[in-house]
């Protein structure tokens, strides 16, 4: 499992966030399934992986957070 934001976690301003959504996308590439997680909408790089995930034709589970 690969969680994008806990791998630049308090990192911030070490590189443009335009580095970290690029490198969400390069992991993304290389996994069989995306998960969104309850409130992805609000995140830019959630909605770029979203798309990503969509473009690649791979399964995408959406989570309602009642689990």
């Amino acid at each position: 499992m690969i969680c994008p934001h806990k791998n630049s976690a308090l990192l911030d301003g070490i590189l443009p966030n335009e580095a970290w959504l690029e490198g969400a996308c390069v992991l993304l590439a290389r996994c069989d399934v995306c998960v969104m997680m309850q409130g992805w909408e609000r995140s830019e790089g959630a909605r770029n992986e979203e798309s990503m995930a969509r473009d690649n034709r791979m399964e995408i589970i959406y989570d309602d957070g009642k689990a």
